[in-house]
């Protein structure tokens, strides 16, 4: 699951910028550095995404601040909506709880259906891995519009995001990080351009940021 995480952080990221070679996974270990190191190695080349592997470094485990301990995936469940926007959800959510080291990650996904829309809803909580949310720093720097689609950075609603649009695919796709720790991503296949952004407007991220553990 962790290397999954650095994974998605990874093409997220290096998928709004310019470079076409696609990122390897490293090998994660028990810190979060040994994830920003892997982020580094899959950001040879790329001199955007290279500076927030090195953020990653130099914050260590913690990033800015104290990190916290991650809430359970049954508060996070409780924050994942049986419909949203005339997507109502297929199947049952998946949630999981896992650790390796000093580094734990909570991940809620579920599955929802809009006529010929599928839609995937995936919140991650960060807090013990500071390498996962470093790109998000920079993303509102991306701004790229082209015949194969978009990619967006800045403000989705209330949160620092990542907007992306493939025409080809017909794939809406959103990142966004709520209270500096939660990792929302959006993404619907069969889309119109603009979906995703829809979907994270109308969840209610507000009752996510107030997660706590206990």
């Amino acid at each position: 699951m962790l290397q999954k995480l650095v994974g998605l952080v990874v093409v997220v990221f290096l998928g709004a910028c310019a470079s076409s070679e696609k990122p390897t996974e490293g090998d994660v270990t028990s810190t979060a550095q040994n994830a920003a190191e892997s982020i580094a190695k899959a950001a040879q080349g790329n001199p955007l995404a290279a500076a927030a592997a090195a953020m990653a470094a130099m914050q260590g485990t913690t990033g800015g601040g104290a990190a916290v301990a991650v809430v359970n995936w049954r508060e996070l469940a409780k924050v994942v909506p049986e419909s949203v926007a005339g997507f109502t959800a297929e199947g049952e959510l998946n949630g999981q709880t896992s650790g390796m080291g000093n580094m734990q990650v909570t991940e809620v996904t579920r599955h929802y259906k809009k006529g010929d829309k599928e839609l995937r809803l995936e919140i991650t909580d960060t807090s013990m891995v500071a390498a996962l949310r470093a790109p998000f720093a920079m993303m509102a720097m991306i701004n790229e519009d082209s015949s194969k689609g978009y990619k967006k950075g800045g403000s989705i609603g209330a949160y620092p995001g990542l907007a992306e649009w493939e025409s080809q695919g017909k794939e809406s796709h959103v990142a966004v990080l709520v209270a500096d720790r939660f990792l929302v991503n959006v993404k619907i296949e069969n889309a119109e351009p603009g979906d995703a952004e829809t979907i994270v407007k109308a969840l209610d991220l507000g009752d996510l940021a107030k997660l706590k553990a206990p």
